[in-house]
C-alpha cells in the first residue's frame, strides 16, 4: 500500500480526541473523503474545517466506507465497531496509517502491561545517545500520524496498547517487544485469554529478517516463548541485570532495562553507549517521580501506578513508607501488595471507590486511614512521617494501585495535583 492508497477513498473517523482529530487533517491532506463522527457532542462542536463531513455513524450505513479509523479508547462492542465487523468494514487504528505510508522506515513496537512508556523512553534515550534519529508516539507521547517523516536507517519506536494492537492487521515490526503481562482492562477485553491474545498480535506479520524479543519473568512471557518460533527471537529477563540504577529502581526497572538492552544492541548500539544512555536517563514523570527530598523525607509521585502490580513494584523499591493509594477501583486483587506491604509503615486512603482496597487492609497488621482527598493524604501522612524516628529515611509514596477517573482527568492530572501539595508543603 502506498501514498496514493487514500486518494478518493470515503473513510469515517469514530472518535475526535487529539488522536482522531489529527487521522481526520491527516487523510484529508492524503485526498480522502472524510466523513467524522464522535458520541460527544462538544467535540463536533469544535470541529471547524468545512472539509470534514460529520455523520452519525449509528444512523449511516457503513458500507460506503472503504474502512474506518476508530480512536483507541473506543471498544468493538461499541454498537457502530460491532456494525461494522458485521458487515467486513476493516476497522484499524492511527499506526496502521502510519505504516502504510511510511514503510523506508524502521518500527520498533513495544508492548506490555507495565513498563512500556518507560522502556520506550529508554529505548529513545539510548538510540539519542547513539546520535540514531528517532521519534516516539503510538500509546505514549504524540499521535503515530502527526509523527514527522524519518528515512531509511531512522526509526519510530512506538508503545503500543492492546486497544491499537487489535487495529493495526497489517503492520510488522522490525523489533517488536513484549515487557509482561498482568490484570488489567478487563473490563474491554472480559477474560486474561483475550488480554493475552491482544498484546501477542505485536508478533503478527513477522517477517524473516524482524526480531521477535520477548520477556519470560511471567507465566505469559513463557507462554509466547513457546509460540513464536523464529530464527531471531530473543528472549530475555529482569535477572540478566547484575547491577542497580539510582535513577532507576527495582525490580521492575531491571525487567525494563533488560528489554531495553536487548532493543538497543539489536539496532546496532555498543555496551559502552548503552550503559552511559542508561546511567544518564531520568525517567518519566508520574512513574517513580522524585519530587521533593527534604529533611529525611523523600516524595515520590508514581501516579501511573493505577493497578496493584504496579503499586507493589514502587512497594519493593524503598523502606518506611507511607503510602498514598486509592481510587477508582477497577477489577483488581490487592493481595498482591502483601508480597512488598512489610515496607509500608501506614497507608492514607484516597477515593470515594476504594471499598475493596480497605476491604484488603482490615486483613494486614498496617495501620492506615481513609482520608477521601489527595490533599488531605498528602497532609497527614507528612505530619505523621515528620513525628516518627527523624534519624531514618522516609518515603510518602503516591501509587494509587486504582486508576484516577473518580477526582481527576487522568493519572497525570492525579500527578501534578500531587506535586503541588508537596511543592506547598513548609518542611522544617
Amino acid at each position: 500500500m502506498n501514498i496514493d492508497f487514500y486518494d478518493n477513498k470515503k473513510i469515517a473517523v469514530f472518535g475526535l480526541g487529539i488522536s482522531g482529530t489529527s487521522v481526520a487533517h491527516f487523510l484529508l491532506d492524503k485526498g480522502a473523503d472524510v466523513v467524522v463522527w464522535d458520541e460527544n457532542k462538544n467535540k463536533l462542536d469544535d470541529i471547524t474545517d468545512k472539509n470534514l463531513k460529520i455523520s452519525d455513524l449509528n444512523k449511516t450505513d457503513l458500507k460506503q466506507f472503504d474502512f474506518i479509523v476508530v480512536s483507541p479508547g473506543i471498544s468493538n462492542e461499541n454498537p457502530i465497531c460491532k456494525n461494522a465487523i458485521k458487515n467486513k468494514i476493516p476497522l484499524i487504528g492511527e499506526v496502521q496509517l502510519l505504516w502504510e505510508t511510511n514503510q523506508q522506515a524502521k518500527y520498533i513496537g513495544i508492548t506490555g502491561t507495565n513498563g512500556k512508556s518507560t522502556t520506550t523512553a529508554l529505548i529513545s534515550h539510548i538510540l539519542n545517545t547513539a546520535k540514531i534519529k528517532n521519534v516516539v508516539g503510538g500509546n505514549f507521547g504524540t499521535p503515530a500520524v502527526s509523527l514527522e517523516k524519518l528515512n531509511k536507517g531512522e526509526f519510530y519506536i512506538l508503545e503500543m496498547s492492546s486497544y491499537m494492537l487489535e487495529r493495526t492487521p497489517n503492520v510488522n515490526f522490525d523489533i517488536s517487544l513484549f515487557i509482561n503481562l498482568t490484570s488489567d482492562h478487563l473490563q474491554w477485553h472480559k477474560t486474561m485469554d483475550n488480554y493475552f491474545n491482544a498484546k501477542a498480535k505485536i508478533f503478527n506479520n513477522i517477517k524473516d529478517d524482524n526480531t521477535p524479543i520477548i520477556c519470560t519473568d511471567d507465566k505469559y512471557g513463557k507462554k509466547l516463548d513457546k509460540q513464536i518460533n523464529h530464527k531471531n527471537k530473543i528472549t530475555v529477563s529482569a535477572k540478566d541485570i547484575k547491577k542497580s540504577y539510582d535513577n532507576l529502581k527495582g525490580k521492575h526497572n531491571n525487567q525494563n532495562i533488560a528489554c531495553a538492552v536487548a532493543v538497543a544492541k539489536q539496532v546496532g548500539i555498543d555496551e559502552y553507549t548503552i550503559e552511559n544512555a542508561i546511567k544518564s536517563f531520568k525517567g518519566l514523570k508520574h512513574r517513580q517521580q522524585i519530587i521533593k527530598d527534604d529533611n529525611n523525607i523523600l516524595f515520590i509521585n508514581d501516579s501511573k501506578a493505577t493497578n496493584p502490580v504496579s503499586a507493589t513494584n514502587a512497594l519493593s523499591s524503598y523502606e518506611n513508607i507511607y503510602l498514598i493509594a486509592g481510587g477508582q477501583e477497577k477489577d483488581s486483587d490487592y493481595t498482591i501488595l502483601s508480597k512488598n506491604i512489610k515496607n509500608v509503615i501506614k497507608v492514607f486512603v484516597i477515593g470515594e471507590n476504594s471499598k475493596n482496597l480497605l476491604n484488603y487492609l482490615e486483613t494486614t497488621k498496617i495501620p492506615y486511614e481513609n482520608c477521601q482527598t489527595l490533599e488531605n493524604a498528602t497532609l497527614k501522612a507528612y505530619e505523621t512521617a515528620k513525628k516518627n524516628n527523624k534519624d531514618i529515611k522516609k518515603v510518602i509514596l503516591l501509587s494509587p494501585a486504582c486508576a484516577s477517573f473518580d477526582k481527576f482527568k487522568n493519572f497525570e492530572h492525579r500527578g501534578d495535583c500531587f506535586i503541588k501539595i508537596v511543592e506547598s508543603l513548609n518542611n522544617d
